[in-house]
Order: C-alpha cells, then structure tokens, then sequence
C-alpha cells in the first residue's frame, strides 16, 4: 500500500483525476487530503477530482471545525472519505469514540509523549501515519527518536510518512537539478530496524515540497521521479519566450521513458509530438504528481 499526502490545490487534484482517467491501477492507493476547510462544497470539489477511498488530513482545522466535518461525513454521498485525526485532538478529546487513522508528526514525539503512548495504547487506532515531515537526508538521528513509537504501536499499521522535496532548489531557475529520493532510503532504514512483525507501509508528499511555497516567480519545469532519485527539468522563469518544449524532449529522450506508463508521460509525449508549448505551472505539477504516484505504485 501506498500513501501521498496532497494540498487541496488544483495541479494535485488534477494529478489524481488523471490517475483515473488514465486507467492507472490504485488499488494499492491511499491519498491523504490536507484540508483547510470542512464544507460540503470543498468535499464535493474533491470528489469530482478522485472518487475512490481517501483520507481528509485535518491538522489544520481546530476541533469545531473538526466536528463539523465529521457531521458532513456521516452523509451516504460522503462515505468515501475518512478522517486522519492529529493526535493533538486525541489527547484533547480522550472521550471521543474510537478513530480508525491519526497522525503523529515528529514534533509531537517527547519523553512525556511516549509515557502517554504507554498508558493509552489501547486508544491508538489501528493505523498511524508516522509523520517526518521535510527531511534532507535520510535522517538517522530522527529515526532513533521515533523508533521507540514504532516499538511501541508495534501490530497496528504503521505509514512512515515523508517528504525531500524542498520549497526552493539550490541553482538558478535555468538549470536543472537532481535530488536523491531520501523518502525511499529512509522507509528502507526504518523498516531494516524495526520489529520483524511491524506493519510498515510507505508514504511521501508526491513530487511536492511539505513546506508550502509562499508566492514567487513561476518555473518552467518538471519534477521527474526516477527510481533513485528526483529529476528537475528546467527552463528558466515563466516569462517571455520561454520553451517548455525543451523541457519535455529532455526527459522524453530518456531511455527508459514510456509514453504509456502513466498521464504525465503522455502528456510530455503530446507536447514534444506537437513542439508546442502547453499548459501552465499549475499543470506542469500535475504532470510530476501523476508520475510520481504511478511509479511509487509500481514499487509496490
């Protein structure tokens, strides 16, 4: 099984749109929707994206906003989504009724926290998605501090959650840059430690960076995922004559490159077939998304 966790923005509802349209296999597929409003609306704009089961993240709605949310979902139209609960609200709601998904950020993790955890396990749901958030290597200090969690919900299911990829890269907009899937190495590491009986599942934030962008000039670019490692295929900004094209025929000259193996392959395909530019940043990561998770998919 795999795990994304998505922003409620258009090029990533798109990415999973396609994902359907395209006939990709999800059956091994759980999004996770971070949500930053509880409306029937917001839910309604998000089914029209992606039908199939998925988890609203709500770290970013306070316990009203919570309990309005968990109202709404309680309605037939809206069974295909689910809560993944912080577990700030469980220990501020210890009475609520039991939660089947919640998240623990590293943030949370403390000496105070793992007595917690020790006295209240029966209370933890049976899936936790183990968040560390960015990271920039693979992070072997951060792991010996979340393991004794992991030791300790040892037989629930565990998703090791994280993201690489950063909110801005170390080069000028014009060049291209490749990053190393620090995600992958670090589920690897964590799994190579834990109990041989854990119940580990892989997670990340796609091809986008945990860290939200606040403004700034566009880029000509893709984000590639590769086996090993992140590719990111750039043209400079989004201004003047710029060549997306070029982008495009850069990774369609890959030997391994298959226009069948997902939409945003196809897509890449489409446009260096018409040597025309085509559409805009927002669809330019919907086209890094949808690789990303298809090939995450494949690697299941």
């Amino acid at each position: 099984m795999y795990y994304a966790t998505l922003n409620q923005k258009q090029g990533e509802l798109r990415a999973l749109k396609k994902l359907l349209e395209f006939g990709t296999d999800v059956k091994n597929f759980i999004p996770i929707m971070i949500v930053n409003d509880y409306t029937q609306e917001v839910l309604d704009v998000i089914r029209k994206s992606y039908t199939n089961y998925m988890l609203l993240d709500v770290r970013n709605l306070n316990s009203e906003d919570i309990e309005t949310l968990e109202d709404l979902l309680e309605q037939p139209n809206n069974l295909n989504f689910d809560i993944l609960y912080p577990i700030e609200y469980l220990l501020e709601n210890p009475s609520q009724d039991h939660k089947n998904h919640i998240r623990i950020s590293k943030s949370d993790v403390n000496p105070f926290f793992c007595q917690w955890i020790k006295k209240n396990i029966n209370s933890i749901p049976n899936t936790v998605i183990l968040d560390f958030e960015f990271i920039d290597s693979s992070e072997d200090l951060l792991i010996s501090k979340l393991l004794p969690i992991i030791e300790l919900l040892n037989g629930r299911n565990i998703v090791v959650m994280s993201g690489a990829v950063p909110q801005s890269l170390p080069v000028s907009a014009d060049e291209d840059y490749e990053l190393n899937r620090f995600e992958r190495k670090l589920f690897d590491k964590v799994k190579n430690i834990s109990p041989t009986d854990s119940k580990l599942f892989f997670g990340d934030y796609s091809s986008v960076s945990p860290i939200l962008a606040t403004g700034g000039m566009a880029i000509v670019q893709i984000k590639y995922t590769l086996e090993e490692k992140y590719w990111f295929v750039r043209n400079g900004q989004r201004r003047g004559n710029y060549d997306f094209v070029k982008v495009c025929q850069q990774i369609a000259n890959l030997d391994s490159f298959d226009e069948d193996y997902c939409w945003g392959d196809k897509y890449i395909k489409s446009v260096v077939e018409e040597n025309t530019n085509k559409g805009n940043p927002s669809v330019w990561t919907s086209i890094g998304v949808n690789r990303h998770i298809a090939f995450c998919l494949n690697e299941c």
